[in-house]
């Protein structure tokens, strides 16, 4: 929507009732129905109104990653299309152009076959322009090849951005643009310590 501000809000989880294990996902989704039900809310406002982007907020084990990928499965069943992203640790020596095309990278991944994909992404993990222009172009070139009315981007474990913060920044950044804003519908949840 014209004009509307980047709107986020926060959820603290409570205690997950699985025995977490890396990688692994509970046979069953149960104790989150509270959760579930105002992603569920959130995501009809995503379509109807505006995008409400939502961080989740808890400590390791609490099963954060189990439920942005219950986000994402319920996200698709609505017919909207899901990217799941799990951002790895980086390095003191990682830099914000490598850390941006990651993000690219990893959302481009995530989300089911896309037309002419390899055209979105920088050569060789080098931005030809400024992050945050190339973000908001990538964005804006992404929507147009998606072909939907809401597209949802999980990104798990932003705390792993801590090493380079500007990729947040950035990420805030673009999804403020004009360009963004106007066209397309983005929701981004993130999950962080």
């Amino acid at each position: 929507v014209a004009g509307t501000a980047l709107v986020v809000s926060a959820l603290m989880i409570a205690p997950n009732p699985f025995t977490p294990q890396s990688g692994w996902e509970p046979k069953v989704f149960g104790g989150r129905e509270t959760i579930l039900q105002r992603f569920e809310t959130i995501l009809k406002e995503a379509k109807e109104v505006r995008p409400h982007h939502l961080v989740i907020l808890g400590e390791w084990g609490i099963g954060k990653t189990s439920l942005l990928k219950q986000f994402k499965k319920t996200a698709q069943k609505e017919g909207h299309p899901a990217s799941f992203c799990a951002v790895h640790r980086f390095s003191e020596k990682s830099r914000l152009d490598e850390g941006i095309a990651l993000l690219m990278e990893e959302v481009l991944l995530g989300f089911p076959k896309v037309p002419d994909a390899k055209d979105l992404l920088p050569q060789g993990k080098k931005l030809s322009r400024q992050p945050h222009v190339a973000l908001v172009q990538f964005l804006r070139d992404l929507w147009e090849r998606l072909e939907a009315d809401l597209a949802l981007i999980l990104l798990d474990d932003i705390q792993n951005f801590d090493v380079i913060p500007q990729v947040i920044d950035i990420l805030r950044a673009a999804l403020s643009h004009e360009a963004v804003l106007e066209k397309s519908r983005y929701l981004f949840i993130l999950s962080t310590t």
